[in-house]
């Protein structure tokens, strides 16, 4: 039971051919019991298709004969049962017949992350038709993306009108243009530069048209008078009766209060004499030069000691 089956080997071949026997070995130990039952079991499609319900379809296929191994490669339903489990590499080993079969190719591509992916392990006639269907490549591409178009035959690459329904779709012309053929590549852009060319010049004309214009219908317009109206039609004349007597004017009303009045201002106050700068200077000599002032001698207080005073 811990084991992979190995211990078969040194069972009795009874206990090998032994079909609930192995049909439980095979659903907790998995495929690998398969290697020691019997030449009738292994070459059995019943009992071979009873442990695929236990363990996945294409590891059985490496213990079945080789003449059950052709049969169940070719037998739709255990295949694309082995492509949801197992993924689409099962599909390489798969009978030329169900390979070049468009309806199987598709089924089996339900259980691909893309249907591309299927269509790879197809036949290289059937390829060719998937890759070389419009139908078949919009919808891939949606899925998938722009780089789906490398697997787009040449003729459908060539194909102007498919690229430009994939251009108006994903990204524009400019995206697309990689993958289109040498040839339509260059129409493409002979295209678009000659459709920027008359944009160019359509917007150049553009104003002298209508400056044309413009001068056309000045000339041909006829020239509109004004009439006067007819009295009937004309709106009644102001009153001139007296104008009303305008009343008084409005009171304003006293100023607004703006505190206390300020005391009356006193006399400027004394500014007192301005000081003294000493003595004045002399008048000049009659050379011009100024005279030397010659100021008085300072009379030094002399201190009078008691005992100097008469009695």
């Amino acid at each position: 039971r811990y084991s992979d089956g190995g211990a078969l080997r040194w069972a009795c071949a009874e206990l090998r051919g032994d079909r609930e026997f192995l049909l439980g070995a095979a659903q907790e130990m998995g495929p690998g019991v398969l290697e020691f039952a019997s030449d009738e079991l292994r070459d059995d499609r019943e009992f071979i298709l009873e442990v695929a319900d236990y363990c996945p379809p294409g590891q059985l296929l490496g213990y079945v004969t080789d003449a059950l191994r052709d049969e169940l490669l070719a037998d739709s339903g255990f295949v694309l049962e082995a492509v949801a489990q197992e993924g689409s590499e099962v599909l390489n080993h798969a009978s030329p017949k169900l390979r070049g079969d468009r309806a199987f190719i598709l089924a089996a591509a339900d259980s691909c992350l893309c249907r591309s992916e299927a269509v790879h392990y197809a036949t290289v006639e059937l390829q060719r038709e998937f890759f070389g269907d419009a139908t078949f490549m919009l919808e891939e591409i949606q899925r998938t993306g722009l780089e789906t178009l490398e697997e787009a035959t040449e003729e459908l690459r060539s194909n102007k009108e498919f690229i430009l329904s994939v251009a108006r779709n994903h990204g524009g012309l400019k995206d697309v243009l990689p993958y289109c053929t040498v040839g339509l590549r260059t129409e493409l852009l002979a295209a678009g530069r000659a459709a920027r060319e008359g944009r160019h010049a359509k917007a150049a004309m553009t104003p002298k048209v209508a400056n044309a214009a413009n001068a056309a219908n000045a000339a041909t317009t006829p020239k509109v008078s004004k009439m006067p109206l007819p009295p009937s039609k004309r709106p009644p004349p102001p009153p001139k009766g007296p104008r009303p007597p305008e009343g008084p004017p409005p009171s304003k009303g006293p100023p607004p209060s703006k505190g206390p009045p300020r005391p009356p201002a006193g006399p400027p106050p004394s500014k007192g004499p301005p000081p003294s700068k000493g003595p004045p200077r002399p008048p000049a000599g009659a050379s011009g030069k100024a005279a030397t002032w010659k100021s008085a001698p300072q009379q030094v207080p002399t201190t009078i000691f008691p005992e100097q005073v008469p009695r």
